[in-house]
């Protein structure tokens, strides 16, 4: 899915940096439900067992590439989720 200014696409082994980036943070970790990721290995990890899921997307700005954040998106009268205005 696209728009002017997101991709939302499947999250790929390659976002592990940037999403360690995020995911270490302990002030984010505890408030989405798990512990502050110690390593990138730990975030490819969390990618390749929790957020390859099916309807799983990685947020990414089209200006930066910077992948941001995750949307789970549920369709046919499912609720969409999105973890931040987008």
């Amino acid at each position: 899915m696209e728009t002017k200014r997101l991709i939302l696409r499947p999250w790929e082994e390659s976002d592990a940096e940037e999403y360690y980036k995020y995911a270490k943070d302990p002030l984010v970790g505890p408030i989405c439900g798990w512990t502050p990721h110690t390593n990138i290995a730990e975030s490819k990890r969390i990618i390749k067992n929790v957020l390859s899921a099916p309807e799983t997307y990685a947020v990414v700005w089209k200006e930066t590439f910077f992948q941001s954040k995750t949307a789970k998106i549920y369709i046919d009268g499912k609720k969409y989720i999105l973890k931040e205005e987008l």
